[in-house]
């Protein structure tokens, strides 16, 4: 029941709860991540995030594997 919201310019997502407060923050690697702009959960709880097209590169799908074993 959280909020993640992906930020293109500053390369992070950044967790809140379902009351809008904050919880977390990651910094994506501007090397993978050249232009992001959207995030997606597969059912298994892996994440998904698709890069737009840039100067450098061309427009990806990246997944990240969920670590818990498909917990949600």
């Amino acid at each position: 029941k959280d909020l993640y919201v992906v930020s293109s310019i500053l390369k992070l997502i950044v967790i809140f709860d379902a009351k809008g407060d904050f919880k977390e923050v990651y910094k994506l690697d501007p090397v993978l991540y050249k232009q992001p702009e959207g995030i997606a959960f597969t059912p298994e709880g892996n994440l998904i995030i698709s890069n737009e097209w840039s100067e450098d590169g061309f427009a990806t799908l990246l997944l990240m594997k969920n670590k818990k074993g498909g917990e949600k």
